[in-house]
This record gives structure tokens, C-alpha cells and sequence, in this order.
């Protein structure tokens, strides 16, 4: 059980983001899978398209989607993804003790800021 609210609420995020890029872009069914250990969550999503790579994009348009990624770096401490066994597994690192960094996509966007580091 996650105790603390802003923690269960970032996990909630990056749950969502990842799943739903799962489901829309690979166009297969897709697992979550959620596990605990040293302070943080580890989030990993699998799908079934693994020649489908996976990158942060630069920041876009109001009405350009494509923003998921972007909040998830911004939330969780790692970001990543490999492909094994057939699936691509996309993976997040969230943090207990990392506080909350969910950008202002307004303000980002007409300063014309992308994904940092």
C-alpha cells in the first residue's frame, strides 16, 4: 500500500502514462507490473511490439499530445526500456523521497523547453 498521497499520486500517473502509451502505440494487450524495494517503485509495462523503440519527445503544440513521456521522466528518478523475450518492457523508477516535478506544460511550451537530460 502506497501511504503517502503525493507518492501514490505520481505512481497513479506513471502507471496511467505507461499503460496507455502501451495500449495505443503497441496495439497489443499490455502488463503492468508494480514491485517495491529500496525506497522506490519500480513500474514496468510489457507490451508486444518490441521493434517499436521508445523516446521522450521535444515539447509540442497545445493539442499535439504526445506529453506522457515527458510527465513520466519528470516524475520518476529513471526511465527506460529493453526489449527481451518477444515484449518491449518500459520501466519507470519512482521514488519516495523525490519530489513531485509534474511540468507546466503551458509555460514549457511557449518557452519552447524539450526534455532535459
Amino acid at each position: 500500500m502506497v501511504e503517502n498521497p503525493e507518492v501514490r499520486a505520481r505512481l497513479a500517473l506513471v502507471v496511467t502514462e505507461l499503460a496507455t502509451n502501451a495500449l495505443r502505440h503497441a496495439e497489443s494487450h499490455a502488463h503492468v507490473r508494480l514491485s517495491r524495494a529500496d525506497g522506490a517503485w519500480l513500474v514496468e509495462v510489457l507490451d508486444h511490439r518490441p521493434d517499436l523503440p521508445v523516446a521522450v519527445p521535444e515539447a509540442r503544440g497545445h493539442g499535439e499530445g504526445g506529453h506522457g513521456l515527458l510527465i513520466v521522466a519528470r516524475l520518476a528518478s529513471s526511465l527506460g526500456w529493453y526489449a527481451a523475450e518477444g515484449a518491449k518492457h518500459v520501466w519507470a523508477l519512482v521514488d519516495d523521497d523525490k519530489p513531485a516535478s509534474v511540468p507546466d506544460l503551458t509555460t514549457e511550451l511557449q518557452a519552447g523547453g524539450g526534455q532535459q537530460g
